[in-house]
């Protein structure tokens, strides 16, 4: 394996969804980067997921509160 590498089966399980639909997402362009190995088998690397829930990151910003 990859050092680093993460299998879709993982990285559908991470975030929520079945293999299914981390495969429809990415048909249309959504979710982090992959590698095609085959036919049969996709992976993702660690650095790229998690660089996709960091873009994905909502915040709130408060601003400074003067004392």
């Amino acid at each position: 394996m990859i050092p680093g590498a993460i299998p879709e089966e993982a990285v559908a399980a991470l975030f929520g969804f079945t293999v299914k639909t981390l495969r429809e997402k990415r048909r249309k362009g959504d979710g982090p980067p992959y590698i095609r190995l085959s036919r049969s088998t996709t992976i993702y690397l660690a650095d790229d997921v998690r660089a996709y829930l960091t873009s994905r990151r909502v915040g709130i910003s408060l601003g400074k509160q003067e004392g």
